[in-house]
């Protein structure tokens, strides 16, 4: 080959791996791939070749394109991202403090790609943000994530032959802040003001923020919901909803192959996800002004090239499921249904029959693949035996995407308060609703709150929040406003029984959070206090141990 040839060539890649050198293992991986594609068009040696290296080139050129915007570098690391957020929060606040116009900050936000915060008719919470480098640092963070793996869509990176479901580029990303998120809860404890001390990673493994205790609670919820169904006579259905073949950037050819759509038009998921949220939205107007009701689960999860689709769980009366189904199939079918495969395969429907299997039999295997991968065996969608659960969190993760809703029924959050409580802090009928809770009996749970489709205003709990004040200097204790100056909705504190307006508080304690060290070498300190007071007076007058919520944490 020719030597000039090589060092030209080398000299128009260097630039673009110097100036991106943050993403090297995107910009190879891309490069590679662009070259596998063009050597499959030529026949001749020196021509494919030289496609090789024009669609290496071309992809490079796209990739340095859409990561530099401006003076605003999306392959840099954390440190220069925070670097450069700080630098534009310091500009917008003296461009505030010059009395610039909101028109002017906003163009400015809007030059790097970056929404305009949405504030309503306040426009002081949107100036708080733009000259608070932490927002500036979350959004770029967001625009980075999402740039990148888009753009490797774009490139046709991401199918089932090549990188399943998102780039790898944002799975090590994902998991690299998975890391650092354990890591900053490990170094954090929580202390109670009874002397009770935790790690929040320790906290963290208690809640639902843990994969198995996720999955186990959805699935506890899914077949309460068919047992409520089979007690009051409902019909089970699985429907699968997906999107027209504009936002998909690949398709499936003969004999399993992945190949290019001609008709994509560069959607992203996120963009898809808006559209299932629009014909989901009109379908349940619909519904309601028929007069039908129907409860159950959606779950979102993406097909191999990062498109999402929905699956939905959902039971309705005998008489109504059809109309159900109909009104689904409208509003799913409404846009290009005569685009080939239109009629086939974006609109499904399977009615379930108790004898082949339960409800919750059929959407295991959904709600496994996108928590943890819980003995989910083949994907078939990605065409592997391999785990696929952590690139599908890391897709949903990216695009802000949703992967489970609960369609009707009582609030989860009232379920989890009522666990929190013992059998002697309620009666009647609110001590069987508590009961249900406490026994994961989500059906009994269902039925004791009203029912699977009433009103969430017409239930007999709700939960309820406050501001904490002193009571004795009317001190609002909880901050009444957020870091942007919006009012604070209140803490979660407990329950509001409907009937009587009463209130039940399931967070008694008070919590104080700092680095674990600090938090331990505080209890040690106070209880060595302790040892020596009992030591001199022979009496254990406090058995209760000491006030620890007067002392004062953050000096």
């Amino acid at each position: 080959m020719n030597p000039r040839f090589l060092r030209d060539q080398a000299a128009f890649e260097a630039p673009f791996f110097y100036r991106f050198a943050d993403a090297e293992p995107f910009l190879r991986s891309a490069v590679a791939a662009a070259r596998r594609r063009a050597l499959g068009v030529c026949h001749s040696e020196t021509a494919r070749h030289n496609a090789a290296i024009a669609a290496s080139n071309c992809a490079l050129r796209t990739i340095g394109d859409r990561l530099k915007v401006n003076d605003l570098n999306l392959s840099w690391n954390d440190e220069s991202i925070r670097l450069w957020a700080d630098n534009k929060a310091s500009k917008c606040a003296r461009l505030v403090r010059a009395g610039e116009k909101l028109e002017k900050l906003q163009r400015f936000v809007e030059s790097y790609g970056l929404q305009w915060p949405r504030s309503g008719s306040n426009h002081h919470s949107a100036i708080a943000r733009i000259v608070s480098d932490r927002w500036w640092r979350r959004q770029v963070k967001v625009l980075q994530r999402r740039t990148i793996d888009q753009t490797a869509r774009d490139l046709r990176l991401v199918h089932r032959k090549g990188e399943v479901y998102c780039a790898d580029w944002t799975v090590k990303q994902r998991e690299s802040q998975k890391r650092q998120n354990r890591a900053l809860l490990e170094s954090l404890g929580a202390i109670s003001d009874e002397g009770d001390v935790y790690t929040l990673a320790e906290l963290s493994d208690l809640s639902t923020s843990k994969p198995d205790i996720r999955r186990g609670e959805l699935m506890v919820r899914i077949r309460g919901f068919e047992e409520v169904a089979q007690q009051q006579g409902d019909v089970g259905l699985f429907y699968t909803i997906t999107t027209p073949s504009r936002f998909h950037p690949m398709r499936t050819g003969k004999g399993g192959s992945v190949i290019d759509n001609p008709a994509y038009s560069g959607a992203t998921p996120r963009d898809a996800q808006v559209y299932l949220n629009e014909i989901w939205s009109q379908a349940r107007a619909k519904l309601s002004r028929s007069g039908i009701r129907c409860y159950g689960f959606r779950v979102a999860e993406p097909h191999h090239d990062g498109t999402p689709h929905w699956h939905l769980m959902l039971f309705a009366a005998p008489d109504q499921h059809s109309q159900l189904t109909a009104t689904l199939r409208h509003y799913a079918l409404q846009e290009s249904p005569r685009e080939p495969g239109a009629q086939k395969h974006r609109f499904t429907v399977v009615t379930i029959d108790p004898a082949k299997g339960t409800a919750a039999g059929y959407i295991a295997k959904y709600i496994a693949k996108n928590i943890d991968g819980y003995r989910l065996g083949i994907d078939f969608e990605a065409d592997t035996h391999q785990n696929t659960s952590s690139r599908v969190e890391a897709w949903a993760s990216t695009w802000g995407i949703r992967q489970f809703q609960q369609i009707g029924g009582p609030s989860v959050t009232v379920w989890r308060e009522l666990r929190r409580l013992d059998a002697d802090d309620l009666s009647g009928d609110y001590e069987a609703t508590r009961k249900a809770a406490d026994t994961a009996d989500w059906a009994a749970f269902v039925l004791l709150m009203g029912g699977p489709t009433v009103r969430r205003d017409s239930q007999p709990i709700r939960c309820a929040r406050w501001l904490e004040h002193d009571a004795q200097t009317g001190e609002c204790i909880d901050a009444p406003f957020n870091l942007y100056g919006e009012l604070n909705s209140g803490r979660l504190f407990g329950l509001c029984l409907s009937a009587t307006s009463e209130y039940v508080i399931t967070r008694a304690r008070r919590w104080a959070i700092d680095h674990i060290n600090r938090l331990t070498q505080v209890r040690r300190s106070v209880s060595e206090e302790w040892d020596e007071l009992w030591r001199i007076t022979g009496t254990a007058f406090l058995a209760s141990g000491p006030p620890l919520a007067t002392l004062d944490l953050c000096q």
